[in-house]
């Protein structure tokens, strides 16, 4: 047996081996079995990718690579939300929901309007609201007091997100 067929036998193990687990890990910590699904085809994905013979603590590692996978999907999950249906319903002045605007439209939305963001409150929007970060840490990360200061620096931020929703819709 060649090395790429060992290899190649022992993915194909590993993934029938731990692959209903990590479904199941992912769905408990998603609470949607085809975001687990997701989930865990790209932890098998990643795992595959980042190859290495002779891993240790097979089991261990696939589940950090799923909660790894499931917190980023959480997270672009709050982004799509806070960013398609508060932001656009505070600039359109009325209830926007995800079938009024498709996910492709609203990513598009989103990327446009956070490309029109300074640096600065891009930063800001991404630690504080889509990383969920306390607002201490925001503080430390982009240099601002802790509280009222970094408090209103993103309430600007936000400002500066609505206005630029606000400038593309007039377009």
């Amino acid at each position: 047996m060649t090395t790429a067929t060992t290899t190649e036998a022992a993915q194909t193990d590993l993934y029938h081996t731990y692959h209903a687990a990590i479904v199941r890990y992912a769905n408990r910590i998603l609470q949607d079995s085809a975001d687990a699904e997701d989930v865990a085809q790209a932890t098998f994905t990643e795992a595959i990718a980042h190859w290495i013979d002779g891993i240790d603590h097979p089991k261990a590692w696939l589940y950090q690579i799923a909660q790894h996978k499931a917190i980023d999907l959480i997270r672009h999950k709050r982004l799509i939300a806070w960013y398609s249906l508060e932001a656009l319903a505070a600039v359109r002045q009325f209830p926007v929901t995800d079938s009024d605007l498709g996910m492709v439209e609203a990513q598009e939305c989103i990327t446009a309007a956070m490309a029109h963001l300074s640096a600065h409150n891009r930063l800001l929007i991404q630690t504080y609201v889509i990383e969920d970060k306390s607002l201490e840490e925001t503080a430390r990360i982009t240099g601002h007091p802790a509280g009222g200061g970094v408090k209103m620096a993103i309430t600007r931020a936000r400002q500066q997100f609505r206005a630029a929703l606000k400038e593309m819709e007039g377009e």
